[in-house]
């Protein structure tokens, strides 16, 4: 299972790695194999700091050179190339697959000498991956710098990869692959879970996007390309990436058959959940040929795949007979109760209520025994803390998980759910140390909503959600994009906001699309016209998002990009409206009672407000009251309007209290006006919003001015110009009058709203 050099990775010419050859060595006299052999640790740590991307993938352009298969090299080519093998050593010393093939090199032009140093060398680095190896269900994976590495390991040990495929569809802060080797010696396969992403990661400083999730991203997806032609595992994940995609059940099994059939374990698993979950006559036909070769191979998860089939009857008559002797001779194969999880984790999707009741209370038992899978198993469900096997909990605090991050999470929810908080907040805090994203996002937020955020918390805030945003999750790249942008910074605030909208995230995608329809091109890479395409696909309705179909709607009556369309922005409106959507309802009453899908009709957006209302959600109370009070055309609608805002004050809607500020302060109306109540609601709304966005500064200081403190109005409109995104050109992005009203409040004026917004 060897892998194709990486083409679209290598960067640099071979000057740059020779050059290395007369560079300082990294200790004086020591070569960079001798280095690794004194202290393998302390080489990783350099490789870290110091290894170039645009050098090190190159050099492994050597093992081709020499023609390097895994076994054996060209005595002749390794002659030839020393210069070119000692200058890839001093751009990667802890390459396990450049060490090897020195010491293969060495071996064949009888350098013994030589020898013996790649010889310590690739010992120190193969004594230090399995030692940091742990349990492959809950251990940080081994950190390898290509992929290379892991299967020259395993000849090193002359070991015998059995598969090897890729964990997940879009990396975090690691990209796991995992491997099933043979071991000889213990008479089973052992699995190993490799990542060379954030190595990668780490190297390639000089990267346009080096130091955010999305260089992970970039990288993964260029190995996976590069890979792909001559490795299963590319394939395989290839394949299910475009299963992920596909709309329908029988798009998604022609995405995975395939890659399948040529070995691919998670394309073999997607086939067989597809059968399990729908009924689609046919489903499982080929199911049995695609894994046949591999299962007589005697490949384990291969040997349970074909057990599921034989049980489920999927491409053929049932025979439980068959699955439960492939179960065993799977289970002598492999470590003791993985196979069985594996089998017993796919049943527990089947339809049959009953297969899968018991498949789940089977799993429940092995992980209340310990088994590792087992307890990952039943875990990654949620289970209530009442379910929990007697003991789980001591298990998962014991020393097998004790580098685990997900345990010590879990162990936090334990002790949560236990009413011991003070264990849940220090399990909670190791999760968050040994780099488990969940933790790192939980222990964020609760930072940003503590009361009152300091800065030292908001710093640290930042720092945990940014951590748990490399880590893959959702929440963290979302407040790292909105902390971002709040500075100016909409490239990278984008950024942020990519590898989530890759893991499917629809929040993140319209925090995009707000973004990009705020900004004026070219500040944001994505246009207007994607944006609009985005929003559409959205909006789709069969399983559309409602907030998408707003946005859209929004769009559509304002002409952001596009040409004006009420009559499809009132469409949209509706489909969520007639389902209860409070939203969608308020928005539509108000927009016809404004005119904005025509002429206003008064009758219709009340009905729809009324609906809305009713439903004691006081962000109707806002809508209603705006609809009314600009909308109307009559002092009495003003007023109408005026007491809706005022409910919502009353219900502690942070809108309708600044609507109703605004009105009180700016009103050209003179029934309206009244600057001491409008300034009396201003500062109660100031009080309890300890960090208020700039449009609630902005209010706040209007009302200052037309109570006549001009003084004060200056210093509140600064803070809220000085909160505003900022341009490119370094400038806050003012396009509401922010920068006018400053100028009235300096020359001692107030602010009058002449034209409703």
């Amino acid at each position: 299972m060897r892998s194709a050099p990486v083409r679209s990775l290598r960067r640099g010419a071979c000057a740059a790695l020779l050059a290395l050859v007369a560079a300082p060595p990294m200790v004086a006299a020591e070569s960079p194999s001798a280095v690794v052999a004194r202290d393998v640790e302390a080489a990783w740590v350099r490789f870290l700091a110091e290894g170039d991307a645009a050098v090190v993938h190159p050099a492994y352009g050597v093992l081709s050179a020499v023609a390097y298969d895994g076994q054996h090299v060209d005595a002749e080519a390794c002659g030839r190339e020393a210069q070119a093998l000692d200058a890839a050593l001093a751009a990667a010393p802890v390459g396990i697959a450049l060490q090897r093939v020195a010491l293969l090199c060495a071996e064949a032009v009888g350098d013994s000498q030589a020898a013996d140093v790649a010889a310590d060398a690739l010992s120190a680095l193969a004594r230090l991956a399995f030692a940091s190896a742990g349990d492959a269900d809950w251990s940080p994976p081994i950190r390898i710098v290509r992929i290379e590495d892991a299967y020259a390991l395993f000849q090193t040990a002359g070991m015998d990869v059995r598969h090897a495929y890729f964990q997940d569809l879009v990396p975090g802060r690691h990209f796991p692959l995992r491997v099933a080797a043979w071991d000889a010696a213990a008479g089973r396969e052992r699995n190993f879970v490799f990542d060379f992403i954030d190595v990668g990661y780490h190297i390639d400083r000089a990267a346009e996007h080096a130091g955010f999730p999305l260089l992970r991203v970039e990288l993964a997806e260029a190995w996976i390309e590069a890979l792909a032609p001559a490795e299963v595992a590319a394939r395989d994940h290839q394949a299910l990436l475009l299963a992920s995609q596909a709309a329908g059940v029988a798009e998604k099994l022609v995405a995975v058959r395939d890659a399948a059939a040529a070995g691919g374990i998670q394309s073999t698993r997607t086939w067989i959940v597809l059968c399990l979950q729908a009924d689609i006559p046919g489903c499982g036909e080929g199911l049995v040929d695609a894994i046949l070769p591999h299962a007589e191979a005697t490949r384990s998860l291969s040997m349970v795949h074909l057990a599921v089939a034989y049980a489920e009857g999927l491409g053929m008559e049932p025979d439980q007979g068959a699955a439960d002797a492939l179960l065993a001779a799977a289970d002598r194969r492999s470590r003791p109760g993985d196979a069985l999880v594996e089998y017993l984790s796919l049943r527990a999707l089947a339809r049959d209520g009953d297969v899968a009741e018991a498949s789940r209370a089977r799993l429940r038992a092995l992980a209340g025994e310990g088994q590792p899978a087992a307890v990952l198993a039943f875990l990654a469900g949620g289970p209530a803390i009442e379910t929990w096997p007697a003991g789980l909990a001591e298990r998962l605090a014991a020393s097998s998980f004790k580098s685990s991050g997900s345990a010590a999470r879990l162990l936090a929810q334990h002790h949560r759910q236990a009413g011991k908080a003070s264990d849940a907040d220090a399990w909670l805090e190791r999760a968050a140390a040994l780099g488990d994203a969940q933790a790192q996002s939980e222990l964020g937020f609760a930072l940003v909503d503590a009361v009152p955020l300091d800065d030292a918390r908001q710093a640290r805030a930042e720092a945990l959600l940014r951590e748990a945003a490399h880590g893959g999750d959702i929440g963290g790249a979302r407040y790292s994009a909105m902390v971002s942008a709040r500075q100016g910074r909409v490239r990278e605030a984008e950024t942020w906001l990519l590898p989530a909208m890759r893991r499917g995230s629809a929040p993140a995608a319209l925090d995009l699309a707000r973004m990009v329809l705020r900004q004026p091109e070219p500040v944001t890479r994505i246009t207007i016209a994607a944006t609009l395409d985005m929003l559409r696909e959205l909006a789709g309705e069969e399983g559309g998002l409602a907030e998408a179909r707003q946005m859209l709607a929004e769009v559509l009556i304002d002409g952001i990009g596009t040409d004006k369309a009420p009559a499809e922005a009132e469409a949209l409106l509706l489909v969520d409206a007639e389902t209860g959507d409070v939203t969608s309802m308020a928005y539509l009453g108000s927009g016809y009672l404004r005119g904005a899908f025509g002429t206003r009709d008064v009758a219709a957006g009340r009905a729809w407000m009324e609906r809305a209302v009713a439903t004691g959600n006081p962000d109707a109370y806002a809508e209603f009251g705006s609809g009314l009070y600009y909308g109307g055309e009559t002092a009495a609608e003003r007023a109408e309007g005026i007491a809706w805002w005022t409910k919502g004050l009353e219900a502690g809607n942070d809108m309708a209290a600044n609507n109703l500020a605004w009105a009180f302060c700016t009103s050209r109306h003179t029934d309206v006006q009244d600057a001491r109540r409008g300034l009396e609601v201003a500062r109660a709304l100031e009080a309890r919003i300890a960090d208020a966005r700039p449009s609630l500064v902005d209010t706040f200081a209007a009302c200052h001015a037309a109570a006549g403190d001009h003084a004060q109005a200056v210093v509140l409109q600064q803070r809220a110009i000085d909160g505003l995104p900022k341009r490119d050109d370094g400038q806050p992005d003012d396009r509401s009058g922010y920068g006018d009203r400053l100028a009235l409040y300096r020359a001692g004026r107030a602010y009058v709203e002449l034209e409703d917004p």
